[in-house]
């Protein structure tokens, strides 16, 4: 192969779990730039739950580019975060709000 670098495919633990730091942190503050606050949807129930899904779906198709940006990273995280399975340290995450990728029209 020509180019290509003998490079595992396999990473170290430590580092995935720092890259899904890192995404979480990206996510948090794109969402939160844009007036999402994914904590309140998941503390909210009932109809100020859906309201708040249906207000945050708003913000993230204002345009093509913001869409994007945002399914970008919220597919990163899943990613990540299946990268990380099981794993103990991996629980920092679980109590973290997922993004709401299926909710928005793609």
């Amino acid at each position: 192969m020509d180019g290509v670098a003998d490079e595992s495919p396999i990473r170290d633990k430590a580092d995935l779990l720092e890259d899904l730091s890192d995404a979480i942190a990206e996510l948090t503050a794109f969402s939160t730039e844009r007036g999402i606050d994914a904590a309140a949807i998941r503390d909210a129930t009932g109809f100020d739950r859906e309201k708040l899904k249906d207000d945050t779906v708003a913000a993230v198709v204002v345009n093509d580019d913001i869409r994007r940006r945002y399914l970008q990273l919220a597919s990163t995280r899943g990613r990540l975060e299946l990268a990380n399975r099981p794993d103990a340290a991996f629980s920092m995450t679980s109590a973290r709000p997922k993004p709401l990728v299926g909710t928005s029209a793609t």
